[in-house]
This record gives C-alpha cells, structure tokens and sequence, in this order.
C-alpha cells in the first residue's frame, strides 16, 4: 500500500513520457506510486514503455487509468482536473501532479519531504508581477502538491472552473496551507529561478538556458524531448501464397506486443492490383517472374507511397514477411528510433558489394572501380528510414532504376562482371549501390531486434 501519489495525465504518445518517468521513478522513495491518466491511442506506447524502457519492479509501480478518448485540449484538461470524479479515482490524500515538461531535480530529490505538510503548492510566479496577488504568488500546477480533499472540497465549494485549474485551487480565497514565498521556491522552478528547488515546469521558457543547463544538465534532456512527436509506421509485404500473408500477419502481432509503432501495415498483391499506375506498368513483368514476385520492385513502391502518407520527421520501418521480430529487444529498437533523428537510413551489411551486383549497373551508376565495390552491401531486408526530402528522392530513385528491369532481374549483364561475381542481388544491389553513393545509410545493430530470417510462416520461431 502506497502512502503517496504522483499522477500524470497523458493521453499522447510524448516521446519525453519515459524520461519523465524514469526520472519520477527514479527520485521518488517506494512510498510512492503512479497513476497515469492515458488515452484510447497511446495504450500501446505506453505499455512499450513499461516493457522496455522500465525495470519489472518500475513498471509494478504504475496504475494505469483510462480516459476514453484520443486526446485532450487544454480546456478539457482543466475541466478533468477540476472534476470530483478525477480525484475520487486517487487512493491516497497526498498528490503530486506532474507533466511531460515536468521533472525532479535528482539532487533535490528528498526536498519533498519538507512540503508534505501543506494542502496546495506549486512553483511560485515573478514577485514584480501584479497578477499573481491573487495567488499570493504561488501555484503553478504543472508539478504541483496537492491535498485530495481539499480539492474535493473547493471543487464541491466553487463549482464550474472558469480558469487554468491551477489558479482555480491557487486562488487564496480558498484559505489553502501553502508555503511563504521563499519556501515555495524550494518546491519547483518555472519563471523564478531556485538551485534548491525540488523540481522544475518548463524553466527553459523563461530562464536563461545556459544557466539552467550548466545547473542540472537533465534539464536540457528534457527540453530537447518537447515538441511534436514523430509517427512511427511498420510495413511489410505478402504475396505469391497464403504462407507469405500469413507470416506478414505473424511480423504484425509482433508489432503489436511491442507497442512501438502508430500504424501496422501488411501489403499484399491486391494492394498493387487495385493501383493502377503500378499494375498498368509493371503487372505483366510482375506475373512473369515469380522470384520476389517481380524481383522486389514493388519493395520501394511501397515504401514511396507510404512515405507520401508520412510528414517529415516521422519514421517508416520495413521488413520482409520472413523476418522475426524479437518482441524482448524493444529497447533496442528505441535506441534506434532516438538515433535515426540524426540520420537518413540504418540497416545491417551482409557480403561484399562487387560478389552480388552485375557490372551493368555498375556501370549505370558510373561506380566501376568505386571503392565502394570493397565494402559489403548494404542490406534490405529491414531497414529504419526518417522520412525527409532526402529519403524521399532516394526511394524515388531506387524506384526508377528498377523500372529499368534489366537492372533488377536476373538478366546477364552485358558488360563482363568482376571475376569475384556471383549473382545478382535485384533491388538490395539498386539500394545498396545508391544509398553508398549518396553516403545516407548507417549500419547499426538492426538486425538483432528484427531477425533477418525466412520464417515463410504465420507462427513465430523465437517468440513463445
């Protein structure tokens, strides 16, 4: 049994939302837990979170409560937090409420302990400021220590909120037990500054950064975390036989266990039927070659026009049907999905370029003799893309060239390939070559979260 409780209300999925709360996790003592409000779209996010991001023992401390709808504006925010039902779904009377631009200050940590007493505190407002007498200075409810029945009792009292809800309970003709002003600073930080402050609301708003960042450098973590969030879209591609749709479906219920991802997509050859620009042009190449069904030409088809669906920033992973996904290294993947902000494409290698590329497209690419040549391929069979222009027009590319189907099918090359060649490796070689070239791809641990395999089944090898 908890003696306190520290609530968050989030129904987004907030990319600072495990920051947040592995640093409340983290600077708060066992006697606290956390509710956390979530929304109907951010579900799965936040139990990947707890899977991956969080200890087993972490994550027993979070009690998740559902709010039924996709999202909050800031005047249903405020209409939740000034209602009965809200707090009555509290267990303890004391609260700490806290937000995703909110954190503790680990130095601070035990600094709480002194505010326990008071039934409403928040982080205190400019002192040369006429407004804030209301107040008498002090209550902003982005971390917040609040009473449960004090609040009951003024919203019981006050009726209808028609402000920010924190100025509603701030207010001092509430006759609330709050600190003295310079007592309240030692709580939390947002338009004054506080070295001794608990904890922090958005400072970097109102604060000189360098300051704030050069006093608690997890400050500047989290500011770097603000902002819109990136959509996160899987997609694979099954066809040719049940087995391949049946194993895409397979890398979906992957995705889901893992809680990372917006949006699962399986194509499938209907899907490139029903597109006539693609069918009209490459339907008959297609039909009449079964291997990749149509050497994978549809593989950057797809990925361009599920991009075009996509704003920039976000990011797209691809992965073939025979793929695994092992649903334990989720944390993997998120390393990824931070570290892909900075980059264009990651992936894996496999064997050295010039073994598996015919010299017409070698050639096609003004790439013979290209040291590049010595450097293994590039694979893609999974790869993470941030969608930005330069992605955009490299996909676009990889599309084109392989409508040039000499260039992706098995065809001899016309030109003598190198005496260490092998075979043709169809649209890999297009997207290894190219991507070389336009120095956009980084090879990183991909393939240890998503298993480059020929699982052609709908049931998991890896995964119980």
């Amino acid at each position: 049994m908890y003696m306190y409780t520290a609530v968050i209300v989030e129904p987004r999925r907030h990319r600072a939302l495990s920051f947040v709360l592995k640093n409340y996790l983290h600077n708060l003592s066992n006697e606290w837990n956390i509710m956390l409000f979530h929304g109907t779209d951010n579900i799965g996010f936040i139990k990947g979170i707890m899977t991956n991001n969080l200890t087993p023992e972490e994550s027993t401390r979070i009690v998740l409560k559902n709010l039924d709808v996709s999202n909050l504006e800031s005047n249903d925010y405020n209409k939740l937090l000034t209602s009965v039902e809200f707090y009555e779904k509290i267990p303890t009377e004391t609260i700490l409420i806290f937000q995703t631009d909110s954190m503790i200050i680990p130095k601070n940590k035990d600094t709480i302990n002194e505010f326990l007493k008071f039934e409403y505190v928040g982080a205190p407002w400019p002192s040369h400021l006429h407004w804030p007498t209301k107040y008498d200075y002090i209550g902003n409810g982005g971390l917040s220590l609040r009473k449960k029945s004090k609040m009951i009792e003024i919203i019981k009292k006050n009726g209808f909120c028609k402000e920010n809800e924190d100025g509603y309970f701030a207010d001092k003709k509430n006759g609330l037990l709050k600190p003295d002003y310079e007592t309240a600073k030692r709580f939390a930080m947002e338009t004054v500054f506080s070295e001794h402050a608990f904890g922090c609301h958005s400072p970097w708003k109102y604060q000189d950064k360098k300051v704030l960042f050069e006093f608690c450098p997890e400050i500047e973590c989290l500011n770097n975390l603000q902002g819109v969030n990136e959509k996160r879209v899987f997609i694979t591609f099954g066809a040719g036989g049940q087995n391949y749709i049946d194993s895409g479906n397979r890398l979906l219920k992957q995705c889901s266990q893992l809680g990372l991802f917006d949006k699962t997509i399986l194509y499938t050859d209907a899907d490139l039927k029903e597109d006539s620009e693609f069918w009209s042009k490459h339907g008959q190449f297609i039909e009449s070659n079964s291997r990749g069904f149509g050497y994978w030409l549809w593989k950057p088809w797809i990925i361009k026009k599920t991009m075009a669906t996509m704003q920039d920033g976000d990011i797209l992973v691809y992965a073939d049907a025979g793929c695994e996904i092992d649903i334990t290294k989720g944390h993997i993947l998120q390393k990824l999905f931070d570290e892909i902000k900075t980059k264009y494409i990651i992936g894996s290698k496999t064997c050295y370029e010039k073994s598996w590329t015919k010299m017409d497209l070698i050639m096609h690419l003004n790439m013979v003799d290209h040291p590049l040549l010595d450097i293994r391929q590039h694979q893609a069979t999974t790869n993470i893309y941030r969608v930005c222009s330069t992605v955009r027009n490299f996909v676009n590319d990889w599309y084109e060239i392989g409508c040039n189907y000499h260039l992706i099918d098995d065809s001899p090359s016309v030109s003598p390939n190198l005496d260490v060649f092998i075979e043709h490796r169809h649209d890999q070689s297009i997207f290894s070559l190219l991507s070389k070239k336009m120095g956009i791809y980084d090879c990183r641990p991909l393939d240890q979260a998503i298993l480059i395999k020929r699982n052609k089944t709908g049931k998991s090898m890896i995964n119980a």
